[in-house]
């Protein structure tokens, strides 16, 4: 099992670092969530981001945020990323919106627009799972 260390930022403004462990292969993919006063939260899915989704949900009620790539609003995997990655790497979708902008960054990934969901981001940019989702699918079904 993979382990690190993630920036965090309590409700109270508390700023620390947890630890994040992944298995090595799946599905499914099992992940594990330990804070600095030994809570622990458990996840396992078809993919890491679906696992690391499900974590967030329990974390985002604590009114916690997990500061990494992975919690960005404008952060997604795609699905070929979720079947052969194992959802470990992220787009960044960009301001335009719409399929046809979907398929242009799916198909051609640089490393300008491919991120580690574990790598740390600016606690600001980190949102609840329901809001991530919500982004998500309006800039799929936008055709701007």
């Amino acid at each position: 099992m993979q382990s690190e260390s993630i920036p965090i930022l309590t409700a109270g403004g508390v700023r620390g670092t947890w630890t994040v462990s992944a298995s090595e292969e799946g599905p499914p993919w099992l992940l594990t969530l330990r804070a600095e006063d030994g809570r622990e939260w458990t996840s396992e899915a078809d993919d890491l981001f679906s696992a690391f989704q499900e974590i967030r949900r329990h974390t985002d009620a604590e009114g916690i945020k997990l500061c990494v790539n992975g919690a960005r609003r404008d952060a997604h995997p795609s699905g070929m990323s979720r079947d052969m990655g194992g959802g470990t790497m992220l787009y960044v979708l960009p301001s335009r919106r719409g399929p046809r902008m979907l398929l242009s960054i799916f198909k051609r990934p640089t490393r300008r627009n491919m991120i580690y969901i574990f790598d740390p981001a600016p606690c600001e940019s980190a949102v609840p799972v329901e809001e991530q989702i919500r982004y998500f699918t309006d800039w799929v079904g936008s055709d701007d």
